[in-house]
């Protein structure tokens, strides 16, 4: 009996996430929740189309945990690209083909045509300075031994205030800046121009990137189901590494962290596939749709349900006993947990 005790201090002290302090009691953690509990989130995916599908049309479709419905909130066949919520969830924006749009979030609702973006641009944002529409097109690649190979021509364009005509602004050099989220200066340092603070897609799949873990790991053999001190050998070696839930701590994700996959990106992640693990019964279960490949996205946890982003394609909806709640085929992509259509904003006190 002090042996038990013993491990569960250990456990205590080297995962915080998994117990309040040492002398919790394993029997009054809290249940599992399951998807029919009310949750104020929702999985937003995409469905594009294939040489062969039934249709041309791409799909955004919403799962809703609480419901347990999988519902088309749009069908659109140039696609949904640049998505981005306003900071209250009330409406979202995003361009299809050469048309930006704007709908309200919920569903049955109809989106409404903004303006016809100029050809061939790229980026776009609002300008709350202006009150008007801006786009930016990149022009030209600088070649591989060019000392400023970030460095290409461009044009900054604005509409009117109803979005009927675009005129060009200005036209100099460029900086790319940031390439992960496709952001740009003038190459004197200057910015482009005001943008309406928005909530993006890659805003919400943050959270389920591998910056969102850090500090809330610890390393398991998952050969005893053991979660131990030991450092191991890190990205180099073959140790695994334990992330509990919030929920029901004692069960969650094991995965093998990689080097970095895309060194110019400079990010890391996971190497797939990995398990599902519940101390309790001293178990492991390979998770299904987590084939082996290097990912950016471990998971990302709402109401006790964990979604698993996964390598490219095949979201996995999992609770807080393992079990699959939703899942969607290889032709999906972008799932992210979205606060859900008309759910109240919390505001953090100060």
């Amino acid at each position: 009996m002090l042996v038990g005790l013993l491990d569960l201090v250990m456990v205590a002290l080297t995962l915080p996430v998994l117990a309040q302090a040492a002398g919790d009691d394993r029997t009054n953690r809290p249940p599992s929740i399951r998807a029919t509990n009310p949750c104020d989130h929702v999985v937003s995916y995409f469905l594009f189309s294939y040489q062969g599908s039934r249709s041309e049309q791409g799909e955004w479709r919403i799962f809703d945990p609480s419901r347990g419905t999988d519902e088309r909130f749009l069908s659109l066949t140039g696609g949904f690209g640049g998505v981005r919520w306003d900071t209250t969830f009330r409406s979202v924006f995003f361009r299809s083909g050469d048309s930006l749009y704007r709908v309200d979030w919920r569903l049955g609702a109809k989106p409404r045509l903004i303006t016809r973006l100029p050809a061939g641009s790229g980026p776009w944002w609002f300008n709350p300075d202006s009150g008007c529409w801006q786009a930016l097109r990149v022009m030209g690649q600088p070649e591989m031994g060019d000392p400023f190979y970030n460095r290409y021509g461009g044009e900054l364009w604005q509409s009117t205030r109803d979005g009927g005509t675009w005129r060009r602004l200005r036209s100099d050099s460029l900086d790319l800046v940031d390439q992960d989220n496709d952001r740009w200066q003038w190459s004197d340092g200057s910015r482009l121009g005001s943008e309406a603070p928005v909530v993006t897609l890659d805003d919400l799949a943050s959270e389920a990137w591998e910056g969102a873990w850090r500090g809330k790991t610890a390393f398991i053999d998952t050969s005893t189901i053991t979660v131990t001190r030991d450092e191991g050998n890190g990205y180099d070696g073959e140790q695994w590494f334990f992330l509990g839930l919030q929920a029901s701590p004692w069960r969650g994700i094991a995965f093998q962290p990689g080097g970095s996959g895309a060194p110019e990106h400079d990010w890391s992640g996971v190497v797939g596939p990995f398990y599902w693990v519940d101390h309790d019964r001293r178990s492991k279960t390979l998770v299904e749709g987590t084939d082996a490949g290097m990912m950016r996205s471990l998971v990302a946890e709402h109401c006790g349900l964990l979604l698993i982003p996964g390598v490219s394609g095949n979201p996995l909806v999992i609770d807080s006993s393992g079990h699959q709640v939703h899942s969607q085929p290889w032709n999906s992509e972008g799932a992210v947990w979205v606060r859900a259509p008309g759910a109240p904003i919390k505001i953090k006190k100060r």
